[in-house]
Parts: structure tokens; C-alpha cells; sequence
């Protein structure tokens, strides 16, 4: 058997268009997303149930996203009596907008390949709260995010706890950005896809 040399590229961000919006201190309310298909494994019924744990009023979720989840979603949010605080809205064109304007992405899936979703978020300057399933380890690291168990309860609750003060947020969406600028600009990526394939 012929043996190749591999060569793996991850996901690049236009760090440009998904910018850090610059934020005037601490706000009354506190905006957490997730931009995903609506899919059992993506986790979201897990942060709403740890979002009924926390009773806290001054937090707003909305869910960007379509699937054939919506419908259990929506009933659990109606069972929780969480329909002022947690909104579902359809998938979006342009993620950047919302992104800028919200203040934690949360996306606690398994299964996924490299998702894009938590990388833009970290290049908008956002703390991001993820599953401790595979490949978070290759990019989430103590600085940037915190890696949880996508089933426990307590382990969301205490990660959006933590992210509810300001300057940690603000302290690990710096950090974040610096890692986007530094391995994921699609400046950088397409570089190194250029080289790859003419051999520079």
C-alpha cells in the first residue's frame, strides 16, 4: 500500500465581515445564541432546560435555525413557561449581524466535522460555550470558551453563569478573536490551500 502525506487545512473566517463590535460595558440584558440546524444532537433542549435552572430574567436565547427538531423545542419552551425570555427564529443570510449584537454563542452538538458557527462567533468577539465532544478539543481551549458535558444540566448552568460577568466575557471573546486572527483568517487559509496544491 502507497502511503500519501496528509495535510490537514481547517475552516477560515472572513475576519473583516465577522468583526468585533465594540461594546459600551454591561447591559441589563444578556443575549445568547445559537445559529444551527434544529436537530436533536445540536443540543439546544439542554440549554433550555439549564436556562429554567438558572430563572434569571435578564437573559435572553434565540435560535437561529430550521429542522425537524422545531416543533419538540417549541413545546419545551412552552412547557418551561420560557416564551418571553427564549425565541426560535428561521436561518439567516447574514449570521455577522447577529452575532455583533449578541453576547455568548452557545452550541453544544455532537457529531459535527469542524462547524463554522463557533469560529465566526469567536471572530465577532463572543465567549463560546461547547460539548466536550470531538473536534472542540482542536480549537476550544480554557481561553477562548468553556467545554461542558452536552447533558448536564449543571455544567451549562455553571457556564453560562461564569460568561454572565462581563469582563470574562469580554476577557475570553479578546482571546477568541486573537486565535481567529492568528489560525483561521481565510487570508491565512487560503495560503496555505495554494500551497498545498502547486507545491509552493
Amino acid at each position: 500500500i502507497q502511503e500519501y502525506p496528509i495535510k490537514v487545512i481547517y475552516n477560515g473566517v472572513d475576519i473583516v465581515k465577522f468583526s468585533k463590535k465594540i461594546k459600551n460595558g454591561p447591559k441589563n440584558i444578556t443575549q445568547l445564541i445559537t445559529l444551527s440546524a434544529l436537530e436533536e444532537r445540536k443540543g439546544i433542549q439542554f440549554v433550555i432546560l439549564a436556562l429554567k435552572e438558572l430563572n434569571d430574567p435578564s437573559i435572553r436565547y434565540n435560535i437561529y435555525g430550521e429542522g425537524d427538531y422545531n416543533t419538540e423545542l417549541r413545546r419545551m419552551i412552552k412547557m418551561t413557561n420560557q416564551q418571553k425570555l427564549i425565541k426560535i427564529y428561521p436561518s439567516i443570510s447574514n449570521p455577522e449581524k447577529y452575532l455583533i449584537d449578541s453576547d455568548i454563542y452557545i452550541l453544544i452538538s455532537r457529531g459535527e466535522a469542524f462547524p463554522l458557527g463557533p469560529l465566526e462567533a469567536m471572530s465577532c468577539g463572543l465567549p463560546i460555550i461547547v460539548s466536550n465532544h470531538q473536534p472542540y478539543n482542536e480549537f476550544v481551549n480554557k481561553n477562548v470558551g468553556i467545554r461542558v458535558n452536552s447533558k448536564s444540566i449543571s455544567e451549562i448552568t455553571k457556564a453560562i453563569k461564569y460568561f454572565m460577568d462581563y469582563k470574562a466575557r469580554e476577557k475570553f471573546g479578546t482571546n477568541g478573536r486573537k486565535m481567529i486572527e492568528k489560525s483561521f483568517d481565510w487570508s491565512r487559509v487560503g495560503n496555505e490551500y495554494h500551497k498545498t496544491i502547486f507545491n509552493d
